[in-house]
């Protein structure tokens, strides 16, 4: 439940700050990257400072946030298997991810897909000037020909092939600044 999934999520950032070098990486570069309401949790971590403070990281450790076809407002609590993580949270609005922006706040994409409504488009709307009001940036890219599946297809093994959602997250990872 809620915010003990968020917790997790930071245990497991900060593990993979502490282990980026064992495996050929960098702790300077690390991206919170998530699809759905993993995008959701991404947000939480990157914008919210509580959460990556308790296990001793910052906003700043972190080099951008990817979200792919993301849940960015009251949607997310309303998703099958969500809804009874937040059940506990007496007001769902609490939980929009524009009400954590404090700055520092890491680069950001945004990859949308056609299945977002009007009530998803203001929230990413909200969030995109509360980041904006906190000196973040935001990049935003809108897929009116793919679903929210159709955007996590090409990452997956099953069906890798060329997608220009690949290539939107790796230019993105090659162009933000360096963390810190």
């Amino acid at each position: 439940s809620f915010p003990g999934f968020i917790d997790d999520a930071a245990l497991a950032v900060k593990w993979a700050h502490d282990h980026a070098g064992d495996y050929g990486g960098s702790a300077s570069s690390l991206f919170l990257m998530g699809n759905g309401s993993g995008a959701f949790m991404s947000l939480l971590l990157g914008l919210d400072p509580e959460y990556l403070t308790r296990v001793g990281l910052s906003s700043r450790d972190i080099r951008g946030i990817i979200c792919l076809a993301g849940f960015y407002g009251n949607d997310m609590t309303r998703q099958p298997g969500v809804s009874s993580l937040v059940a506990d949270v007496h007001d769902p609005d609490t939980l929009l991810p524009f009400r954590f922006a404090h700055a520092p706040i890491p680069p950001m994409l945004l990859i949308v897909s056609r299945d977002e409504d009007a009530s998803d488009s203001s929230d990413i709307e909200l969030l995109n000037r509360a980041v904006l009001e906190h000196g973040g940036s935001v990049k935003m890219v809108n897929h009116s020909d793919l679903g929210r599946i159709g955007i996590m297809l090409p990452f997956s093994p099953l069906f890798h092939m060329h997608s220009s959602v690949i290539q939107e997250v790796l230019d993105f990872m090659t162009d933000a600044p360096d963390a810190r």
